[in-house]
């Protein structure tokens, strides 16, 4: 999610809390549509668990084009693949796994607010297509291919 830099700090906190209070509001309504599951919402990040990859885009763009209809923009990453999740009490998860970080990597270091980007693996899952790059992701080094959907 998108902050301002010239923010307070008191205010920063106030609209961080404002933000994701509102993104799991929307989130919650829009995930239950698609057969998804939200994970956790805590801070600038919300992870959500969906089982078709296509059912992950349509939310995606979903929440992506409500919150831009409010002035919200988003950078957003997705991945396929098996994951750990785990109940650390009730109804509360959390998840581990190589997607959960490459999608967290996408969105928060090679992400643009405004742009969803998938791995290619993903892309080809939901069947579709979009501008491909090919990004090295810091902290690791890994190069790999993206599409910016």
């Amino acid at each position: 999610r998108e902050r301002e830099d010239g923010d307070e700090p008191d205010v920063a906190a106030l609209n961080n809390l404002a933000l994701a209070a509102a993104v799991r509001r929307l989130g919650g309504e829009l995930v239950l549509d698609l057969a998804g599951q939200e994970i956790k919402t805590t801070g600038q990040v919300s992870i959500y668990l969906f089982d078709d990859a296509g059912h992950a885009l349509a939310f995606a763009r979903k929440l992506r084009a409500e919150l831009a209809s409010q002035r919200v923009e988003l950078r957003i990453g997705m991945d396929s693949g098996r994951v750990l999740l785990f109940e650390l009490a009730p109804e509360t998860f959390d998840i581990a796994g190589s997607p959960v970080n490459l999608a967290s990597k996408l969105a928060q270091d090679t992400g643009r607010f405004g742009v969803i980007q998938a791995s290619a693996a993903t892309a080809r899952l939901a069947g579709v297509s979009g501008r491909t790059a090919t990004h090295q992701v810091p902290a690791g080094g890994v190069i790999i291919e993206v599409v910016e959907l």
